[in-house]
């Protein structure tokens, strides 16, 4: 998580940038910025039909971004988060493959 204004870093980073509604402490926007930091959830793939969701986790300091997984799961199975409506691609996901979903 970044914390501070992200407009700039949105604009830039697009496809890279995920703004959150939650603020710090201190009232700034919290967002992550694939680019600057990050963890293995980065590589996250896209689906409209997921089986995984971002949850935002405020504490006293700092603003977390954990994975919770809201489908059941084989082991080896990928992971996938709904990405938005707002998307910098054209999504090519199981689900719109099939036409169930644009």
């Amino acid at each position: 998580m970044v914390e501070g204004q992200p407009a700039q870093a949105i604009k830039l980073n697009s496809g890279y940038t995920m703004l959150y509604n939650a603020k710090s402490v201190n009232g700034n926007y919290v967002y992550v910025d694939a680019l600057r930091c990050g963890s293995i959830t980065r590589f996250l793939s896209h689906s409209c039909d997921p089986n995984a969701a971002f949850v935002e986790q405020q504490t006293r300091s700092r603003v977390r971004v954990l994975v919770k997984m809201i489908k059941s799961v084989k082991a080896g199975a990928q992971l996938t988060v709904h990405y938005g409506n707002e998307r910098w691609f054209k999504c090519a996901c199981d689900t719109c493959s099939r036409g169930k979903d644009k």
